[in-house]
Formats: structure tokens, sequence, C-alpha cells
């Protein structure tokens, strides 16, 4: 399989494939059409985190093709971004695909390049790094949770995707250290998933504050209509053992 399948159907778009698993859903000609559902979610916590149109600084763990990097230039232009990808083949098959404009790319390991980060350079994290189906044991500790919260401004947010199936015993254990970082956590994913059913993707949704009410107004308006737990709620469902009741 090659690292970069083009869909025949729509020439501008391009799924990059890592490790076997579709890593990426790209569409070039329209860096805002979202198809994979997680990053809907990842780009409605910031609409929802950040005026419209706000420039930000934001710091990507993990790329793959670049979808929400490319999202991000077009939907508020001037944003800087690093982007810190470990896999050099799947940096250079994004590389063809096309520059971004206010895109730094450092071939990285996001541990790394986070602890090389200064204090308040950031106003938006956005963690997607796999290995697998997994997020890598060190960009969860508390160590490297610690750097992620030293490089937001007070009004930063945190988002991170993960994938974990029923109990959910590893998202529990990944926010302990968040939920001690940031005065609020939530959760954002597929009912089937909450309620046990299904393991899937779980955006995690870090920030000092944030409108919950206008997150979930946002959700209900996606495909599949994904719910938001915010913090209060998000707190039961982990200490429940992760079944929505």
């Amino acid at each position: 399989m090659s690292p970069v399948d083009q869909d025949p159907d729509r020439p501008g778009v391009r799924v990059l494939w890592a490790g076997g698993l579709r890593q990426s859903w790209v569409d070039l000609h329209d860096p805002t059409n979202l198809q994979l559902h997680y990053t809907q979610r990842i780009a409605d916590a910031v609409d929802t985190a950040f005026d419209p149109g706000r420039a930000l600084r934001a710091v990507h763990l993990g790329g793959g093709g670049m979808t929400l990097p490319r999202w991000l230039a077009a939907t508020r232009p001037d944003s800087t971004q690093l982007v810190l990808e470990v896999d050099p083949e799947v940096a250079a098959a994004a590389t063809e695909m096309g520059d971004v404009e206010g895109l730094e790319l450092a071939v990285l390991d996001a541990g790394a390049g986070v602890a090389a980060l200064e204090p308040g350079c950031a106003e938006l994290v956005v963690g997607d790094a796999f290995t697998g189906r997994e997020v890598p044991e060190h960009l969860l500790d508390p160590a490297h949770v610690a750097r992620v919260a030293r490089a937001l401004t007070p009004d930063g947010a945190y988002l991170l995707n993960l994938i974990d199936d029923p109990p959910f015993s590893r998202t529990r254990e990944a926010l302990g250290p968040i939920r001690a970082a940031w005065a609020q956590v939530g959760i954002v994913a597929d009912p089937s998933v909450l309620s046990g059913r299904l393991g899937g993707n779980l955006v995690v949704v870090a920030a000092g504050s944030l409108d919950w009410d206008a997150l979930t107004d946002r959700a209900s308006r996606r495909p599949g209509r994904p719910t938001v737990l915010a913090p209060t709620a998000a707190a039961a469902w982990l200490d429940g053992g992760g079944l929505l009741r």
C-alpha cells in the first residue's frame, strides 16, 4: 500500500496511510472539508474556544497529512503553526501534498519538541500522535502534560485525540494528569463509545474556561451527533468506569 492514495472520484482528496492504518484524510481543494469525525470535533472545540477568524499560535503533536493545520490556515489566516512529526516518511508525504502558509514542520519526537518550547508560546496545542492505535506513553505522562500546560497562554486550549476500548482504563489513566493541570476538562465522542458499546476516538478538551453549551450546539449539527461531556459529566463518566449512564 502506498503512503498516499488519491481518490479517483475526487481529484483533490488524499488519504495518508501509516503502519497499514488510515492516518489522514485531506481535501487539498477545500481544507475546510473535514471528513474524519475526530477532526470535526477538534475543529469545533477550536472554534468554541477562540473568536472566529482569530489567528492562533498553534503546536501540533503529530502532523499526519496536515489535515488540521491546513484547516486552521484556511479558517484563521495569519496563524503560525509548528508541527512535530516523528516519522520522516509521513512528513515527506505531507510535504509533497503542498505547502501550508505559516507552518513550520519539524521531524522530531513530540515529547522532545514540547520540552524545548518557550513558556506561553502557544494558544493551541493539538495532540494527534499515534503508534498504531495508541498515543505513545511518554506523551501522556505527567511531566509531558505539565510541559504542554507551560507552553500555553492562560487562555489556551489543549485538544487531545485518543483511541480506546471499553472499559477505557487507558483513557482514565491519561486524563489524570490533564485533570490536574487544567481547570476544565471535557470529552467529545460518539454516543456508542461513551455508552461502552464500542471503542473509538475520544477527543479531550482541556482549557481554563470554555462555553460547553456552545460546543454542544456545534456538535449537535455534526454527523452522528457526538456527545459532549462537560467537566462535571466527564468526571462522572471517568469515575464511573467509562459508561454513560
